[in-house]
C-alpha cells in the first residue's frame, strides 16, 4: 500500500461489515469465512476500504464486527453486545459502544467498497465547502439560506457543518471493458445546485460534480410508493424553495459518508431510524426544505446541545470572529450610500470583500432568545461520480491495423484526450464480484505501467505470482489474468479474463474464460468454464462444462456435469433433503409414510 502524503485529518472511520446475504452461496459459513474476507481480485474484500483509508492518512479505524489481525493501520474491532445480523446501519450508531467510540468528525464506509478515487479529494472538498475557517473558504455558505447571521470560525453561529455523501453512475456508455451489470441496484436522488461560494472552485477538483441533496431513497422504495399512490407526489414547498430540481434514477449510493461530530447525536436522538442512507440521510435532506420537519427530527436540540462536564474543553464553540472586519480588502457600503443617507433611515454598517473576492453575509438581526430562533438545517451534499473509464485490452493484430490506417490517413487536428475517470463501486452481489474482479485483473502490473503514466492504486505487483510457474503449450493472457501464489497449472490450458486464487490446481485440457476462482479450487482435466465463480476448495469433475454458474465452497461437481446459470450448493444443515424444519409430516397427503 502506498504511503499517505497528507497530515492527520482528524477523522475517524467506521467500516461496517455485514452478513452479506446477497453474496450467497459464498457466505454460507460466516463464522469461518465472513463477507469481509471474500476475495476480490485475490485480495480480501475489506483490504480495499482499509487501503483507501491508509492512502488518505486516516489511522483511526473501527471495524464492525469481524477481523482481528490486519497490517498497519491496525483497526479496532467493535462487537457491541446488542449487535445482531439484522441490526440496521443507523441502529448500529445508537449502540452504547459505538456512541462512546465516536469522538470527532467521522467517515462511514462499507466493507465491500472498491475505489480508485483518492479519499483525500473528498476530504478537500468537504473541508472547503463545510469545514473552512468561517466564511473564508465558503464554509456553511452552500445550502444554508440564513444570511442573517455572521459566519464565524467553524460556522457555529450560522449553523453546524453539513455532510458529504458519494453517489456513482451505474450505467456504462461502453459495455466492453466496463463494470456495469444487469439489474444493478440503484437509488433515487433529487438534487439542486449549491449556492455560490466566496471563492470559486479550482479547476480539476470535485466541486463541479457536488450538488445539494433534497431527496434520496432506494429505487425499490420509490417504485413501491408509485405503485401504491400511482405517482410520485412532490410537495409545493420543495418547488418554492428550489425551482430547479434534478431527479436521478441511475445512480447508486456508495455508502461513503463524511459526517460532522453532531450527526452522532442526531442519529442517537431519532430512534426510528433503521438505515443511514434511507432514513437518517433521507429525512435530513427533506428537513432542509420541508417546514416543521426539523423540529420533529430534533435538530434544534442537537444543534444547541450544551457541553457536558465529561466533554473536553475543545468541544466548546469558538468565539465569534468578524473575518470581514479583519480583512485588508474590504470596503464600507456606508460610504457609498452617504449621499442619500439623510433621506432614509441610517443603514446598518455592512462590510464586504472587494469585487474580486465576492460577497459575504449581512450583519445579524436583533438578538433573540435561543427558543425564538429557528435552527438552520446544515446542508447534505452529494458528490456525483460518473461512470469509470473502461479498460479495453486491444488485440495486437487489430492495433497494428489501426496504426497502418492512421499512417495512410491524412493529418487531422488532434482531439483532446479525455481524463481518466477512476472506479468507485460496491461489490455486494455475485455479478458485481465477478465484474469488479475482472476489471482489476485488466489493470497492468505496477512494473508494466508506461513511464509517464502513474499506476493505479489497485494494481498488483505481479500479474502472475513468482511462486506459480506458467506451463508450456498453454494460452494464458496475462493482460487480463491474475494468478496468485502456489498454483499448479498443467500444460495445454487456456486462461482468459480470470482471477486465479492461491493454491489452485488446473489440469491439462481445461479452458477458463471470465471466471473467478477462489483459493484451493481443484479443476480436473478437460473442464470448460465460462463466466463462473468458484468458491474456496471446491472441486470440478473431469469433463464438466459450466456457464454462468456459482459453485459453493467445498462443493464437488460430478464428472461430466453440465449447467447454465445454476447455483451449485449443498443442502443446509437441519433441512436435510430440502424440507423445512417446521413442516408437519403426519403421514397424510400424497407422500409416502415411512
Amino acid at each position: 500500500m502506498p504511503h499517505a502524503t497528507m497530515p492527520p485529518t482528524g477523522f475517524q472511520v467506521f467500516i461496517l461489515c455485514g452478513p452479506g446475504e446477497s453474496l450467497n452461496p459464498f457466505n454460507s459459513n460466516p463464522k469461518d469465512f465472513p463477507k469481509a474476507l471474500i476475495p476480490i481480485a485475490n485480495r480480501p474484500m475489506v483490504w480495499y476500504p482499509l487501503d483507501w483509508c491508509h492512502r488518505m492518512g486516516i489511522s483511526a479505524l473501527a471495524l464492525d464486527p469481524y477481523l482481528t489481525s490486519l497490517p498497519t493501520p491496525k483497526p479496532t474491532v467493535l462487537a457491541p453486545s446488542d449487535l445482531a445480523l439484522t441490526t440496521g446501519t443507523a441502529e448500529i450508531f445508537r449502540l452504547r459502544e459505538v456512541q462512546d467510540a465516536i469522538t470527532s468528525d467521522f467517515i462511514i464506509l462499507p466493507c465491500d467498497l472498491v475505489s480508485e478515487l483518492p479519499g483525500s479529494s473528498l476530504l478537500e472538498a468537504w473541508m472547503t465547502l463545510q469545514g473552512g475557517l468561517g466564511g473564508a473558504t465558503g464554509g456553511n455558505g452552500t445550502g444554508l439560506e440564513s444570511w442573517s447571521t455572521r459566519l464565524d470560525v467553524g460556522g457555529e453561529k450560522s449553523g453546524r457543518r453539513g455532510g458529504l455523501g458519494v453517489w456513482y453512475q451505474t450505467k456504462d456508455d461502453v459495455p466492453e471493458g466496463g463494470v456495469g451489470v444487469k439489474k444493478e441496484e440503484t437509488d433515487f436522488l433529487a438534487t439542486t445546485e449549491i449556492s455560490n461560494t466566496a471563492i470559486s472552485a479550482p479547476v480539476g477538483t470535485l466541486h463541479q460534480r457536488i450538488r445539494n441533496v433534497v431527496m434520496t431513497m432506494p429505487t425499490d422504495a420509490l417504485k413501491d410508493t408509485m405503485d401504491e399512490k400511482g405517482a410520485l407526489n412532490v410537495r409545493h414547498q420543495l418547488l418554492r424553495k428550489h425551482g430547479n430540481v434534478r431527479m436521478l434514477t441511475t445512480h447508486r449510493d456508495a455508502h461513503i459518508y463524511l459526517l460532522p461530530y453532531w450527526v452522532k447525536e442526531y442519529m442517537n436522538r431519532n430512534d426510528v431510524f433503521e438505515s443511514i442512507g434511507e432514513d437518517a440521510l433521507g429525512w435530513w435532506a427533506k428537513a432542509g426544505w420541508q417546514e416543521g420537519l426539523s423540529e420533529k427530527l430534533q435538530f434544534q436540540e442537537v444543534m444547541r446541545k450544551k457541553r457536558r462536564k465529561s466533554e473536553p474543553m475543545n468541544a466548546l464553540e469558538d468565539a465569534p470572529v468578524d473575518i470581514a472586519a479583519l480583512s485588508s480588502t474590504t470596503q464600507s457600503k456606508l460610504s457609498l450610500q452617504a449621499s442619500d443617507a439623510s433621506s432614509r433611515p441610517q443603514p446598518n454598517r455592512v462590510s464586504s470583500f472587494a469585487s474580486r473576492v465576492g460577497p459575504v453575509s449581512p450583519p445579524p438581526e436583533t438578538e433573540t432568545s435561543p427558543s425564538q430562533k429557528s435552527t438552520p438545517v446544515p446542508p447534505l451534499l452529494a458528490y456525483m461520480h460518473p461512470a469509470p473509464t473502461p479498460l479495453i485490452i486491444e488485440d495486437p493484430k487489430e492495433n497494428k491495423n489501426k496504426q497502418q490506417q492512421k499512417q495512410s490517413a491524412p493529418d487531422v487536428a488532434k482531439t483532446k484526450k479525455e481524463p481518466h475517470i477512476p472506479l468507485i463501486r460496491r461489490t455486494d452481489t455475485v455479478p458485481l464480484l465477478l465484474s469488479i474482479s475482472l476489471y482489476l485483473a485488466r489493470l497492468p502490473a505496477l512494473s508494466d505501467y508506461p513511464s509517464p503514466a502513474s499506476p493505479s492504486s489497485l494494481s498488483h505487483a505481479h500479474k502472475a505470482h513468482p511462486t506459480s510457474t506458467l506451463p508450456t503449450q498453454s494460452t494464458i493472457d496475462l493482460k487480463t489474468v491474475l494468478i496468485d501464489a502456489n498454483c499448479t497449472l498443467q500444460p495445454r490450458i487456456t486462461l482468459r479474463e480470470c482471477t486465479i486464487g492461491a493454491s489452485v490446481s488446473i489440469a491439462s485440457g481445461s479452458r477458463l474464460t471470465r471466471c473467478v476462482v477462489m483459493e484451493g479450487v481443484v479443476i480436473e482435466e478437460k473442464v470448460v468454464l465460462t463466466g463462473c465463480v468458484l468458491g474456496r476448495r471446491c472441486k470440478i469433475g473431469k469433463g464438466s462444462e459450466l456457464r454462468d454458474c456459482q459453485v459453493e465452497e467445498k462443493f464437488v461437481v460430478a464428472e461430466g456435469s453440465t449447467g447454465k446459470g445454476e447455483v451449485m450448493a449443498g443442502f443446509d444443515e437441519g433441512a436435510e433433503g430440502g424440507f423445512d424444519d417446521d413442516a408437519d409430516f403426519d403421514g397424510e397427503g400424497d407422500g409416502i409414510e415411512m
